[in-house]
């Protein structure tokens, strides 16, 4: 069923409430922004601010989220922003339900898409920590049936977090399209019949198949027996990340999700109108380690926090080394611009500082996370919809890193 944003209409009716006058534009304007978007955001935001540079990071990027939300009818958002080892800003903007008018806030599930790439390294870190592999054991020798067009014997863990293993971006599509997907296992032949794109380490390709299957070798290197991947994956990163960090309202399966009241719909754009989209998420998808996860803003914040806090959770349980930790955060290849892709993570320097962040998008969902080691900076951006919330996205971590270097 198509849904429209009725703006004139909305307009009319806070004009009624505010005493304005539709045809006041300008006032419009700020009484829907102020209606669908500060409102909630006076009722979520449970941040700690205890300084005055924190105060203005927070009201400085309130602002603009309120502002690129209205401009590009984003339906809803939620962030979250650290600074220092506070959480300076924690709230939602518009709608998790448009039909329904419920509001996005703090704790509504998102798809966080490919920023789960991060976790899958971070697990792969808690098993660096404790002996089990190092960040360059081959594949081949935590799984001896891989081949890679009949080699690959060099593909270490460290070029699959990294996307230099060699496998292309198109093994993604082939896998779909020759159905290569009916289990996590179907990528072993669909890898063994792909042609490596270059020698490992020294070619730069994103791929889905190549970080899923680092986070496959975290599960057989600890059960090489293990038969159902999918199901050991997702165990083995809620003991190991989401469950010591405290990220209570994670959720893989749909049917997990769905049981959260606060978990929403996502929403295209069709003209000028939002409607809401056809969910394409199942259960028992191929590529679980690559992004499938469903989070809060809320969560994120405790995850983002535990990287700032070189693996150590808020709530003082250490997940990870702080060697592994910031191992995560290092440049290992060029990516198709000008940036380095790290570990799960992407690094680009800036202004003396370097911005590792992640951007995520599955399901009509796009979200990006982030951290500023230098400026004990951490950021988390969810949005459900993809066509809408391009901008917001793309340009939100550079205004957060901009406002804070200017009160330095």
């Amino acid at each position: 069923m198509k849904l429209k944003l009725l703006f004139v209409l909305i307009a009319a009716l806070i004009a009624s409430a505010v005493g304005c006058t539709p045809s006041d534009d300008a006032r419009l304007e700020d009484a829907i922004a102020n209606a669908e978007f500060q409102e909630i955001s006076e009722i979520e935001n449970d941040g700690a601010v205890s300084s005055d540079s924190g105060t203005v990071i927070a009201e400085e990027f309130d602002q603009f989220v309120t502002e690129m939300a209205a401009e590009s009818t984003i339906p809803g958002t939620a962030v979250a922003v650290l600074y220092k080892g506070e959480t300076i800003l924690l709230q939602g903007y518009g709608f998790r339900d448009i039909e329904n008018q419920l509001p996005a806030t703090p704790d509504t599930l998102f798809h966080i898409g490919s920023t789960q790439k991060s976790m899958t390294a971070m697990l792969l870190a808690t098993l660096v920590d404790d002996g089990t592999v190092t960040w360059d054991t081959p594949f081949v020798e935590i799984a001896p049936d891989f081949t890679l067009g009949g080699g690959g014997d060099t593909i270490t863990l460290r070029h699959l977090l990294s996307m230099s293993s060699g496998i292309p971006d198109t093994a993604e599509d082939v896998m779909y399209e020759e159905g290569y997907d009916d289990s996590a296992w179907s990528m072993w032949p669909l890898l063994a019949d792909t042609q490596p794109l270059g020698v490992p380490g020294e070619v730069f390709s994103y791929s889905n198949v190549s970080s899923s299957m680092a986070g496959y070798a975290a599960v057989l290197a600890l059960s090489p027996e293990a038969e159902n991947l999918d199901d050991a994956y997702r165990e083995l990163l809620f003991a190991r990340i989401i469950n010591p960090i405290g990220m209570d309202s994670a959720a893989f399966y749909v049917r997990d999700a769905s049981q959260n009241p606060n978990y929403g719909k996502s929403y295209e754009l069709d003209g000028d109108e939002v409607v809401e989209a056809e969910p394409f998420d199942i259960d028992g998808e191929t590529l679980t380690p690559s992004g499938v996860l469903k989070a809060s803003a809320a969560d994120m914040a405790l995850y983002v926090q535990t990287h700032l806090n070189k693996g150590v959770a808020p709530n003082g349980t250490r997940v990870v080394s702080a060697e592994n930790t910031t191992a995560m955060w290092q440049g290992q290849i060029i990516d198709d611009g000008e940036d380095w892709y790290a570990l799960g993570w992407s690094a680009t320097e800036y202004e003396g500082v370097t911005l590792v962040s992640h951007e995520g998008s599955y399901d009509n969902y796009l979200s990006v996370i982030g951290l500023v080691p230098e400026l004990e900076l951490g950021f988390v951006v969810l949005t459900n919809s993809e066509a809408a919330a391009e901008d917001l996205i793309s340009e939100a971590p550079w205004f957060l890193v901009d406002t804070v270097l200017d009160l330095d």
